[in-house]
């Protein structure tokens, strides 16, 4: 950095807060958009922030989904063993939840900074019964989607109640979910159209 600091000015961005994801996104937006001289863009984006999560909100409260339990996840097989990676209440997508109305299911504990737990296939077993499951993956590796692939016959998550019941969700790949706000945004569109079709 210090390095840098004899060349050119230098911004120092913090990227993540488990304590407020939604509030350091969009501090970073601030800081960015005062240093660029780009404050009117920055309040566009915030103002379209606020404008979509209210438009979430309401689209799940009017499918009766306010308060729904939701989780949302990611996994990996790495030498045949599948890991899970909880997005807690203290992660950027939990926050985002819970903004649009829905109630993190998740009690397993995240990390201090992004709020990513660990668990196995098991730990969804602790799971409410009535939680409605989505994750994002990825066809081109079929290592980052284990809930259609390694995990697709196995007896511990198919006897999941949201599995039984269908409602397991998987989201369009390509949302960077520790993204800014256009990020944030294809995420709750992509929700609210998984959980209201």
């Amino acid at each position: 950095m210090k390095q840098l600091r004899k060349v050119a000015p230098v911004l120092e961005v913090k990227s993540a807060d488990g304590a407020d994801q939604i509030g350091r996104m969009l501090d970073n937006i601030d800081l960015i958009a005062r240093a660029t001289g780009t404050t009117d863009k920055a309040r566009s984006v915030r103002d379209g922030w606020e404008a979509k999560v209210a438009e979430g909100k309401k689209a799940l409260a009017d499918a009766g989904l306010d308060g729904a339990r939701f989780a949302f996840a990611d996994g990996y097989v790495t030498s045949n063993q599948v890991s899970l990676r909880p997005y807690t209440s203290g992660s950027l997508i939990g926050s985002v939840n819970e903004a649009i109305g829905l109630k993190n299911a998740w009690t397993v504990k995240g990390d201090a900074s992004y709020g990513l737990g660990t668990t196995d296939v098991e730990g969804l077993t602790a799971l409410p019964k009535d939680t409605r499951f989505a994750y994002i993956g990825s066809d081109d590796d079929k290592n980052s989607t284990p809930f259609t692939g390694a995990l697709a016959k196995n007896s511990v998550w198919t006897s999941l109640p949201f599995v039984k019941a269908g409602d397991v969700h998987r989201l369009p790949d390509g949302i960077w979910m520790f993204g800014g706000p256009a990020s944030m945004e294809a995420y709750i569109d992509a929700v609210v159209d998984a959980l209201t079709k």
